[in-house]
């Protein structure tokens, strides 16, 4: 599942982490000005240009859905307030692109990288197996499903 995610040359783990967490920081300091938007757009080119273009792509309806969702959820409760929609949706849209370094890193990469770095083994082991939990969970719901399938049919 998430080999639709990783890119031909990966970025350093460590720099990958740090990227996602600046990308966060980002949208969250720009969110009250208009600066929030253009923040995102150049963050998304940056991504796109930098070798990330096919997971952008691949996120981007993920991205504009899940933005205009929340964005319209808050619209309404803060009583037709527009300016706040926006920097709702440049916080989640922060959130969202934030994920998009993490999400093309491969979890061993990232294990590998921080055992060279003299990282506890205790926490490298915690963190591949819970990288390497989802893109499991996910082939055995399918497989799941797949069985599910036949014996209906």
């Amino acid at each position: 599942m998430t080999d639709n995610f990783h890119v031909k040359k990966p970025v350093y783990p460590v720099l990958s982490i740090l990227c996602s967490v600046l990308i966060f920081s980002g949208s969250l300091i720009f969110a009250k000005s208009i600066w929030g938007i253009f923040f995102l757009l150049s963050v998304f080119l940056l991504l796109t240009i930098s070798g990330y273009g096919k997971t952008c792509f691949f996120m981007l309806p993920f991205i504009i859905i899940y933005t205009g969702i929340f964005s319209v959820i808050f619209y309404f409760s803060s009583g037709r307030d527009a300016a706040f929609a926006v920097q709702m949706a440049v916080r989640f849209g922060g959130v969202a692109l934030a994920v998009i370094p993490g999400l093309a890193l491969e979890p061993v990469l990232l294990v590998r990288n921080l055992t060279q770095l003299k990282c506890p083994r205790l926490i490298t082991l915690g963190m591949l197996i819970t990288l390497s939990f989802i893109p499991v969970l996910a082939k055995e719901i399918n497989q799941i499903r797949g069985a599910m399938k036949t014996f209906l049919l």
